[in-house]
């Protein structure tokens, strides 16, 4: 599995349009990312090779799986990288949580509904039918859930508890901003204003006191996506890291959407699936589907996605 990590430009704003300007999305969809991948292959091959590539794909000679594109944090520990953090959506299943994340759960409902994204290790102890811990000092951003093998990678594991809650509060994964804006009535001229929304990904510093000794933590977030075990030839790596100076997303001639980095690594230790080797399994899917309608009643939950507007902003 190709894990490829887009690091963005400090203070960078993006709008991945959701339903018009003044809404954004905070992930890259599947099919926004495909469609970068095709202009930026276009732009450096022509359209020709991008159509090949396009064939290629649509009778299987070159399988191609793509994700979409989640948040994820890098923690550096006194400037050395700890480890990451990756995210994914919160799937729509019945959390087992411990008796003191049922109570939170119970009492204070609202916590648990905000939550959107859970990290990978959370996950995966949900998958091998282990009892989750859930309470404030395990979600960060109050968006995300993180796991106790998270915990290590933050530097937690040498902190005292009772300081925890205090840290946690200061990180954040991303910061929501609403961008005035001026349109103009092209048949009277009459101006009007509105305002779209943005957001940046943050870096966030905290300290942790280990044996006396005061202790430097950054984590730094940006997005992350997977591509299958397909070999990455020059063609499409070069597609992929054309992403840096090309950008995601809307408003990309205002400066939004551009990454410092494209950062990509083979790795098999995530334990991700193409294809579900088992029908008695639950899966989620970690980007957009269509399904037939033979496999609508297979569905167990799901969200519906309108998609309009332009190719891969």
């Amino acid at each position: 599995m190709n894990l490829i990590k887009l690091k963005p430009k400090e203070n960078c704003l993006f709008h991945i349009g959701e339903k018009d300007l003044q809404s954004t999305e905070t992930i890259i969809h599947s099919d926004t990312l495909f469609s970068a991948f095709c202009n930026n292959y276009r732009l450096i091959y022509g359209r020709d090779d991008l159509e090949q590539f396009l064939g290629d794909i649509k009778d299987n000679k070159g399988k191609f799986v793509l994700s979409s594109a989640f948040h994820y944090l890098d923690i550096y520990k006194e400037n050395e990288f700890n480890g990451t953090i990756l995210f994914l959506p919160k799937p729509f299943i019945k959390f087992k949580f411990d008796d003191e994340g049922e109570k939170l759960k119970d009492d204070e409902p609202k916590i648990f509904k905000k939550i959107e994204f859970i990290s990978l290790n959370a996950l995966r102890r949900w998958n091998r039918s282990q009892i989750i811990n859930f309470n404030k000092k395990y979600i960060i951003d109050k968006k995300y859930l993180i796991d106790d093998e998270d915990y290590a990678y933050l530097g937690f594991d040498s902190c005292s508890e009772g300081k925890i809650p205090e840290i946690i509060k200061n990180i954040q994964v991303v910061q929501e901003s609403e961008e005035q804006k001026v349109v103009i009535d092209r048949m009277n001229n009459i101006s009007d204003t509105f305002y779209q929304s943005n957001f940046q990904f943050v870096n966030s510093e905290y300290f942790i006191k280990v044996n006396g000794a005061v202790v430097q933590y950054i984590a730094k977030a940006g997005f992350y996506f997977l591509i299958n075990n397909v070999t990455i030839d020059k063609k499409l790596l070069a597609t992929i890291r054309l992403i840096q100076d090309q950008g995601v997303g809307g408003e990309r001639s205002s400066g939004k959407g551009f990454f410092e980095d494209v950062q990509i690594t083979v790795t098999d230790s995530i334990g991700f699936k193409e294809v579900p080797d088992s029908s008695n399994l639950r899966f989620m899917s970690i980007s957009l589907i269509f399904p037939k309608k033979e496999e609508v009643c297979q569905l167990e939950s799901y969200s519906l996605i309108e998609r309009k507007g332009f190719i891969y902003s």
